[in-house]
This record gives structure tokens, sequence and C-alpha cells, in this order.
């Protein structure tokens, strides 16, 4: 805002103008943009339609990723890892382990993708990441993953370097990775004495009023998670094809198909990336999926906060 201040300030003085008409022209463009801004839209689609003008639909096409998940091979090739970090409140502090793979040594590319993480991530969350890892497992395999470190506060953002051409298919991987981050923090779960009686992931029983427990009971408790379970969907693919096909309705991507968290995740972004009008084009659980985020006051912030840090650092 200063510099385009700047600029046109220099443009009319140069022109003739008297300082009271430049201060004058400045004051109406701002009240312009701040009267754009107020419009009556959901929190953040300002900067969300600021972001589809630079970068068109954000959104990844669900049929070329479909595609892609049918032409991959049975067996991907095994993961590397190239360079590992230790991270402290969102700095990179040191190298922990390195290969004699020649990425190892670009730092420029290193830093440009821990940037565009670091700028998405919610800032209440950034000091939860303990470790940075640049691996490969091939060409249009795995882009980017999550997982806990051990028992500990913390986590390991791991990212493909070879997969990350695809600004788009980048940006909505890394965003629906964080929701894993949001949705599955130490806050969100509960000392399980006994039997689970909520959700139980792979990390552990889920507090009942936590986000992941809530989405659960919304979209899959009862029978179409005895069948998702029976069938073994998440182990089998063609398993995974049937019950995608039979619940199409019920799922935003066919990746959502592979775990109750996935599922919230991949609808995180639709919520992240979806205007309200946007929104409205949807129909039944597809449209309650987006929609279950807005009752969370905390996540409707969290959603502009990362929107805007993105239209400001990308």
């Amino acid at each position: 805002m200063i510099i385009r201040n700047m600029f046109l300030a220099a443009v009319l003085f140069l022109g003739g103008c008297s300082e009271e008409a430049v201060d004058q022209v400045i004051e109406e463009e701002d009240q312009a943009l701040d009267e754009l801004k107020e419009e009556p839209q959901e929190d953040g689609d300002w900067y969300l339609e600021q972001l589809a003008g630079q970068y068109g639909e954000l959104i990844p096409d669900e049929s070329a990723l479909e595609e892609e998940t049918a032409e991959a091979p049975e067996s991907p090739p095994e993961e590397t890892a190239v360079i590992i970090y230790s991270v402290e409140n969102g700095e990179i502090m040191e190298e922990t382990n390195r290969s004699d793979d020649a990425y190892a040594n670009n730092w420029e590319d290193q830093e440009r993708l821990w940037s565009h993480f670091y700028h998405m991530m919610p800032a209440d969350y950034i000091d939860t990441v303990g470790e940075l890892e640049f691996f490969t497992d091939g060409s249009d395999e795995t882009l980017a993953y999550v997982e806990p470190m051990d028992d500990t506060y913390y986590w390991k953002v791991a990212i493909d370097f070879q997969d990350t051409d695809n600004e788009i298919e980048l940006y909505g991987t890394l965003l629906h990775e964080i929701a894993h981050i949001v949705t599955l923090a130490d806050d969100q779960f509960t000392d399980m004495e006994e039997a689970c009686a909520t959700y139980e992931s792979d990390y552990g029983c889920m507090a009942e009023e936590s986000y992941m427990n809530q989405f659960f009971q919304t979209f899959w408790a009862g029978p179409m998670h005895v069948e998702w379970t029976a069938e073994k969907v998440s182990e089998d693919v063609e398993a995974q094809d049937a019950f995608y096909d039979k619940y199409t309705d019920q799922f935003l991507t066919y990746y959502a198909t592979t775990y109750p968290d996935e599922d919230l995740a991949e609808s995180w972004v639709y919520f992240l990336f979806s205007t309200a009008d946007e929104v409205e084009m949807y129909e039944g659980v597809l449209k309650k999926k987006i929609l279950f985020f807005y009752d969370f006051p905390e996540l409707v912030e969290m959603r502009e906060e990362m929107l805007a840090n993105m239209w400001n650092t990308l």
C-alpha cells in the first residue's frame, strides 16, 4: 500500500497537481479499497478472490488427480531422505542428516518451499514444527506429509522437492497437511484408560469436543464406517474404488475415502479455497462438510489469517 501510494503521488506531482490534490486522490483510493474489503463476504473471501485472480482455480482438478492415482505404480519407489533440519519457533536451525544428493545443496529452493509452508501456517501452530525433511520417492508420488515426532508436541514436515512444480497442487497439499497439525494437536486428544468412546485415530483417542471427533460423529459414525472398516477400504485399492463409487455424493475427493482424518483434511482445503458463493454450488453432504468448519469461530478467523498471509507473501 505504501509503495503504491508513493508511486501514485509521484505521478500526480510530476503532472502538476498540488500537494492537497495528491493527498485527496490517495485518500479516495484508500477509501475505495477499504469499501471493497468491507463488502458483505465471508471472512477471508476478499483475499481468496485476489489469489484466484493471480493463480486461477485454486482447488486441484479432481479428475486429473484420480487419473494420476489410477496410473500410479503398485510399488512406488522407496522414500529417500535428502536433507533433514531441526526447526525451532519457525526457524530452520541446523542439519541433522544429509545425503549425497545434489539437492541437499540447493538451499535456495529449500528456503522457497519452507517459506511457502511457514507463511501458510497459522501463527499459533508454527512452533509445533520440530523437523523439516526434503525427500523424494520419485516423480508424481507423495508430495508432502506430516507426522508426530515420537510422543512429543512436535511435528515433522516432509516435502518431496521433485513434485513441487505445480503451484496449485503444492499449496493444496501443504494446506491439507496443516489441517492434520491443527486437528490432531495435543489439545485435541483425551487420555484413554479403557476403550475409546469417541473417534480413535492412528495417534490416539480424540476428545469428545475435538474437531476430528465432531467431524467423525457427523459424517462417518454408523453403517458407513462399519462398511468402510469391514471392506478394509484404507488397505485395498479395489475396495476404495467401490466405496467411492457408492458414496460419491458424500466425499469431495477420492482421497477423502482413505481415512476419516483424510476426509476432514480434504474438506478443510475446500473450506479454505471456496468463497461463500462457491459453497452454495454444492449440495447435501458435500456442502455440509465445507460448512462444518464455520461452526468454529476460531477456524473462521484462522482461515482469514492464512489466506491473508498467502496473498501478502506468495
